[in-house]
């Protein structure tokens, strides 16, 4: 895996705080490859606000960058992979619970979240929108033990075939309300729709 781009908060994983790609020799074999872990590899990535994550091989996930709200879900509040020795083994994966892998991993602005082998969904990092579906507009994995088993999975009602995780949780159901931030907010299942307009061109 490889990133590059603006680097501030070392979302690009290379234990700097450098942006890569926007010079010169810095692409290409220059670029070095992420150091997830001994012999690990990569399935799938998802690029956040100023965060990143990759679920590995063996179903874990890592993510590293911009940690303040949690969204790295380490427990703490932490910025990763902006200093040497922070990355590769040194990296721990994200707590999912007792005997949970995952099958994918998806970033939004500040928060991220996992369908995981159960098809059940575990989203962590900034709720003030409700979108980690707690029911309230608390932050998850910004501090110990909020992860894990303490982290119930989303009540969807049914199971989850893919989750996404967009800026600020748009719902495509013709309101402007949040939904998830408080109790007893039923969530809608819509099925999803693709409008196209007639486009004339001269």
């Amino acid at each position: 895996m490889k990133c590059w781009g603006y680097g501030q908060y070392g979302q690009l994983g290379q234990g700097t705080q450098e942006d890569l790609g926007d010079e010169a020799f810095e692409m290409g074999e220059n670029l070095s490859y992420i150091d997830l872990g001994s012999n690990r590899t990569v399935v799938q990535a998802a690029a956040g606000g100023l965060h990143t994550c990759a679920l590995l091989d063996n179903h874990a996930i890592k993510c590293w960058g911009h940690g303040g709200y949690g969204q790295l879900g380490l427990g703490n509040t932490e910025t990763i992979g902006d200093d040497a020795n922070e990355m590769g083994d040194n990296l721990s994966t994200v707590d999912l619970g007792s005997g949970r892998t995952a099958q994918q991993v998806a970033a939004g602005a500040w928060h991220s979240c996992a369908l995981l082998d159960d098809f059940s969904v575990k989203c962590w990092g900034s709720g003030l929108s409700g979108q980690l579906g707690q029911n309230d507009q608390l932050n998850i994995g910004d501090s110990a033990n909020e992860l894990g088993d303490a982290l119930p999975a989303i009540n969807l009602g049914s199971t989850a075939l893919k989750v996404v995780a967009g800026v600020y949780g748009q719902l495509g159901d013709g309101t402007f309300l949040d939904l998830g931030d408080s109790p007893d907010e039923k969530l809608r299942s819509f099925s999803l729709r693709f409008f196209f307009s007639n486009l004339a061109f001269k």
